[in-house]
């Protein structure tokens, strides 16, 4: 069989041409720090890389979130543990000593003084704000949730919280029975008309603004509704699938009306109670220590759910630490196999190098040695 030159030339050429070829890749895996630059080199691993790279950035975006959620969280609790603080000062310095200050009425109006700038501070804690919303707003955390109207009570959207009709008469007062039956009149005249602000209240209270932080988020369908297919509405977000951002102030302090043992309504938001233990205060000679003493343990209860209600919140903080760590393990493995996957190894990236660059100048120099020289070198 002849062998032609023209075949060794080709068949040369052909194979110099791929050790060129693979001392190219072998010099871009160093440069890039990639083992592969396109997809056409390797499209299964490829995929595989695209798809971990989409889950890395998805817990990454999650690990943000909880971020932002955290910073949101740590302002909540900073407000309410403000309104701990002022709410044990009144516990410690409004009681007894309001009650028997020795300077008499004038020392009890300092008192008052002193409780409505207290009450005024707990205002300005549940109108905390992150960035521009206000934490303690529900859904309309752009807007000033917690207001004191003209009659010196508390709103939370405009919303008296409590309803504003008067202590119930002593027993020991000689017109007791003509002025229970006037507050049992007033008071049927205001339930009637403030019942609708009340269960407006309760659903401002029960509002919710997830967040998906990771855990799945899901919907539940909606019953009795369809699109234009015949599939059902899924629009209610499961609770279990994601963080519920969203905390009412009036979760905090409190809402509505509620009885002392003695069957007396009271407020049930700690704030309206300072202001109706201040209004006391301020009644000089006129002061009732009964009422007092009443409104100062409905308060002494409501300061006690305060405390409890900030212990949901380090639960709270607990579950989004504990979903931060299981990210933040989860983004290390996802790195961890892009790198193994996708990356190259910087030492035997260089040493493939120089196994490319010497086979390639072996090449060259078999080359030299194979290629017989032509009539024409003879000549020259």
């Amino acid at each position: 069989m002849r062998i032609t030159t023209s075949q060794i030339m080709r068949n040369y050429q052909s194979s110099l041409m791929s050790n060129l070829g693979g001392l190219s890749a072998k010099r871009n895996a160093i440069l890039s720090g990639k083992k592969i630059t396109n997809a056409s080199q390797d499209p299964s691993t490829a995929m595989v890389a695209s798809n971990l790279e989409r889950r890395l950035i998805r817990t990454q975006s999650y690990i943000n979130s909880i971020d932002e959620v955290q910073a949101r969280q740590d302002e909540q609790e900073n407000a309410v543990m403000q309104i701990i603080n002022a709410c044990t000062d009144i516990g410690e310095n409004y009681s007894t000593s309001a009650m028997n200050d020795p300077t008499g009425a004038d020392g009890r109006i300092t008192y008052a003084k002193n409780l409505r700038a207290l009450r005024d501070g707990i205002v300005s804690s549940l109108n905390a704000q992150y960035s521009d919303e206000f934490v303690f707003g529900g859904k309309a955390g752009m807007e000033v949730p917690f207001t004191i109207n003209g009659d010196g009570k508390l709103c939370y959207r405009d919303i008296p919280v409590s309803r504003p009709y008067e202590l119930m008469p002593n027993k020991s007062d000689r017109e007791y029975d003509d002025k229970m039956i006037e507050w049992n009149k007033q008071k049927a005249d205001v339930d009637a008309e403030y019942q609708k602000y009340m269960d407006r209240l309760k659903e401002l209270s029960d509002e919710k603004v997830y967040m998906d932080l990771g855990f799945g988020l899901d919907f539940t369908e909606r019953a009795g509704s369809s699109d234009a297919n015949g599939n059902p509405y899924r629009d209610e977000v499961v609770s279990s699938s994601a963080f519920n951002i969203s905390i009412p102030g009036i979760n905090v302090v409190g809402f509505d009306m509620d009885q002392d043992p003695d069957n007396q309504d009271l407020p049930n938001n700690v704030v309206d109670l300072i202001s109706m233990m201040a209004d006391q205060l301020d009644k000089g000679e006129d002061f009732d220590r009964e009422t007092y003493g009443r409104l100062w343990m409905k308060f002494k209860d409501r300061a006690k759910d305060i405390d409890d209600f900030a212990s949901t919140l380090g639960t709270r903080t607990n579950l989004l630490e504990a979903t931060k760590t299981r990210l933040t393990d989860s983004e290390l493995s996802l790195q961890t196999e892009i790198d193994n996957l996708v990356n190259a190894d910087p030492a035997e990236a260089i040493m493939e190098y120089s196994w490319a660059d010497y086979t390639y100048n072996a090449a060259l120099k078999v080359g030299t040695n194979i290629l017989s020289n032509s009539l024409l070198d003879f000549l020259k």
